[in-house]
Parts: C-alpha cells; structure tokens; sequence
C-alpha cells in the first residue's frame, strides 16, 4: 500500500506486515518451539546443549523473517530503505546518486525468496533489499514513482502477471 502525505510529498510503500507469509510462519514456529520448552522444560533445559540448539534455531528463525521485511519511502529527492521489525534502522539514498535500481524475482530460479530491490549507487556499491510484504500493485507503483523520477530502474527480469 502506498500511502501519500502531501504536506511534504511523502510516498510510503508499505505492505500489512501481519498479513504476510512469513511473519506468520515466524510467530507460529516461534509458538511451537515456546510450547516445547514449556511443557518439557527438564527435557530441553536440561543441558547447554539443548539450550544452545533451542537458541540458535529462534535467532535464525527470527533473522530470517526480519530481512525480508524491509519497505520504502520516496521522500523529494531523497528514497528511505527502512525495515518494519527493526524500525531504528535507516538507509538513505540520494536519488541523483543511485546508478541503478533493479527488481530482482527470484521466483523463475525455484527460490521461494520475496522479491527484492537492488539498489546500485554512483560507486558501484549494492545492496538487497527484500520486501515480502510489499504486493504486485505496490511494487508497479514504486517502479512508475521512480522511472517518473528518472532513476534508471531495470524491471526486466520480471512479469508481476505471472506471480502472486
């Protein structure tokens, strides 16, 4: 959902984060794993080892979800990468010093990673960003705000007709 405030021209491209896949297969493993330790706590506590394993299972669940729930905001001249788990974090970009943005779908290659945005700027620096939260008419949206923009914007590798 792409959500508009005039007053300073503001564009927010932003998907229901508790609609989405992901974070409700999170929190319903996360559940699960809570319910185990619960009910067995002698049998999973009972050394460094299960504790450990019980840890490590949580913290990769959870890094799993968090990365792929970023959102973005065009602000003026300025696009805004910011992550709706971990809402202290910020990326910044000067439009005029993004070389390139590409929508890369990982779904032709059998990979059931969200799709995501590579952002390529005027050092040749990228990085990737997943949104899983984002839908097929928000992300139309954000490609036609940028290439309106004139940010070089390469959206060939996908057809939102054939997914989601």
């Amino acid at each position: 959902m792409a959500t508009i405030n005039n007053a300073k021209t503001l564009i927010v491209y932003k998907g229901k984060l508790l609609f989405t896949a992901r974070y409700l297969i999170a929190i319903a493993f996360l559940i699960f794993i809570g319910t185990i330790v619960a009910h067995k706590p002698n049998v999973v506590l009972k050394s460094y080892g299960g504790l450990f394993s019980i840890l490590f299972v949580v913290i990769f669940v959870i890094a799993i979800t968090v990365f792929q729930l970023y959102y973005f905001i065009i602000d003026g001249n300025k696009f805004i990468v910011k992550n709706q788990i971990l809402f202290w974090t910020k990326r910044i970009y000067g439009l005029n010093h993004v070389k390139e943005i590409e929508l890369v779908d990982s779904l032709p290659t059998g990979s059931s990673s969200s799709i995501s945005l590579r952002i390529t700027d005027e050092n040749l620096k990228s990085k990737v960003y997943r949104a899983a939260s984002l839908r097929r008419t928000t992300w139309k949206l954000l490609l036609e705000h940028l290439k309106d923009r004139k940010v070089n914007v390469n959206d060939s590798g996908t057809d939102f007709d054939d997914y989601r």
